[in-house]
């Protein structure tokens, strides 16, 4: 009986190391994920402030008649 439940035990905390494993993996995906998202955000907001930059200049700046 005792043999089974040891058998048991290891299989057990096994199982508990693996999980805890891919926990650690999901974890720094999961952080990689989130810096990426901030640099997309600030890429975006970037490109937004560009753009509205170039559309004010361009309704601002007078154009030259030929």
């Amino acid at each position: 009986m005792n043999v089974v439940l040891d058998e048991e035990k290891r299989c057990l905390e096994q199982m508990i190391k693996e999980f805890q494993k891919e926990h650690e993996i999901m974890k720094l995906e999961y952080e990689e994920t989130l810096a990426a998202m901030k640099m997309v955000q600030q890429d975006k907001e970037a490109l937004q402030s560009t753009t509205q930059s170039l559309m004010v200049s361009t309704y601002t700046t007078p154009k030259k008649c030929n």
